[in-house]
């Protein structure tokens, strides 16, 4: 009997610290610039890159 209430116990704890998510896997938050910079680089060190998305306030290419 109280190995079954231990078992119990740890359930309920595990199941009110899990997270729950109400979308589906993944971030669905765009990543937006709010300012942009005059500061050139140097072509040697970009290795990748790409456009913000068009639900941003500000188009950019990071």
């Amino acid at each position: 009997m109280k190995v079954s209430a231990a078992v119990l116990a740890l359930l309920l704890i595990a199941a009110s610290c899990s997270q729950t998510f109400s979308g589906p896997v993944g971030s669905d938050l765009p990543i937006c610039c709010f300012s942009y910079t005059q500061h050139k680089l140097p072509q040697k060190r970009i290795l990748r890159y790409y456009s913000t998305s068009t639900s941003c306030t500000l188009p950019a290419i990071v």
